[in-house]
């Protein structure tokens, strides 16, 4: 553990919190909002602050950016704020500085205290906001108010990441200090690629990326863990397919480029495939047949009830519904070819072995039938 006489200087610790960030920080997804921005990647910093590594990187920056404010009390708005401002104080006390924390909660607790300011706030007590990133500045705005309301007076506010929009544009017009360790120009990114760092020496000031980064194949985790159904891999022609929470299917290569993509619904779940197709479950009540070459729609099927299995074999489609009817298709087509009822059955999974289908229901039976 690093002591006392051993902090890494300012420069040193920012490269290495920036290459942290670019390791476990940065979040990959089609159509992701990154302020107010869509975009392919977005941060998520949280993830970094809530480490030990990140918590000390942190702490040593945000303490040197402190070091040109007067300030009393330091502290931001939740959720980020809660992330830094623990560690931040101990950190400060460890080096001979007594400074309170603060909380700003994005709502009141409808019981005890029922405060929005959290903490040991004192009236004319001078403050800094810190928090992990400024975009537009609504939220330091509201907590400069909420603030002032108690009766203290804002003298600045001081981020990791500053997205160089309109708020801290709008925060120095109005007479508030702004600092930040880091802008977007920071993190270089290719939007179709994924970089991380090998292990350089921690030693140097500077860091170049060309010698100590490395372009990898895509993972799941550049797109979102949000994945709704099954995951697909073609290992002889390096594609993956799966379908996310906003509402689309993907194709990408093993390089992470997006192969094809297709707007399916708002709920949408990949269910099966075999060698050409593709098979989704939609909005609970829908079935599409997507071409796995081209992303293109072979078919779509709706039914009244919710759509709660599909399975597709060489001998056809197989959808089950909630009401216990099961249906068969025609795989080129999706024309229903027969359906059968289960008794008191409302089903939940259905799987197949050559003609023989098998039917789990919620009453925890199994039925069998077989595939004409």
């Amino acid at each position: 553990m690093e002591g006392m006489a051993d902090l890494p200087k300012y420069e040193e610790a920012r490269e290495r919190l920036r290459r942290l960030i670019m390791d476990r920080g940065i979040k990959w997804g089609e159509g992701m909002m990154r302020g107010d921005v869509r975009a392919k990647w977005t941060f998520d910093l949280r993830e970094v602050l809530l480490t030990p590594e990140g918590s000390y990187l942190s702490s040593v920056l945000f303490s040197e950016m402190l070091k040109g404010f007067d300030f009393d009390m330091v502290g931001g708005p939740s959720l980020a704020a809660e992330a830094i401002v623990c560690p931040l104080i101990l950190h400060l006390r460890k080096n001979g500085k007594n400074v309170p924390g603060f909380i700003v909660r994005k709502e009141a607790k409808s019981s005890g205290l029922i405060k929005l300011v959290e903490g040991p706030v004192n009236e004319r007590a001078k403050v800094v906001l810190v928090d992990d990133a400024i975009n537009q500045g609504n939220s330091k705005f509201r907590s400069i108010n909420l603030l002032r309301q108690a009766g203290c007076e804002a003298v600045g506010v001081v981020t990791l990441v500053d997205f160089r929009n309109t708020g801290s544009k709008n925060l120095e017009e109005r007479g508030f200090k702004v600092k930040s360790a880091f802008v977007l120009n920071d993190f270089p990114l290719n939007e179709n690629k994924l970089f991380i760092y090998e292990n350089a020496s921690v030693t140097e000031a500077k860091f170049e990326p060309e010698k100590h980064s490395k372009e990898v194949p895509a993972i799941l985790e550049q797109y979102r863990d949000d994945i709704r159904g099954k995951i697909f891999v073609d290992k002889m022609a390096g594609i993956i397919f799966f379908a996310l929470s906003d509402g689309v299917a993907y194709a990408i290569d093993s390089s992470g480029d997006v192969l094809w993509k297709r707007r399916l619904g708002i709920e949408v779940h990949l269910e099966s495939q075999d060698a050409s197709i593709l098979l989704f479950r939609t909005d609970s009540y829908r079935v599409f047949s997507l071409d796995k070459g081209t992303g293109a729609i072979n078919w779509s099927y709706e039914n009244k009830n919710m759509v709660t299995a599909v399975e597709i074999n060489e001998y056809g489609v197989i959808v089950g519904c909630a009401n216990g009817y099961l249906y068969s298709l025609d795989s080129r087509s999706g024309k229903v070819r027969k359906s059968a009822k289960i008794e008191n059955g409302n089903i939940s999974g259905v799987f197949m072995n050559g003609k023989e289908i098998i039917v789990g229901c919620e009453d925890g039976k199994y039925y069998t039938y077989e595939q004409n």
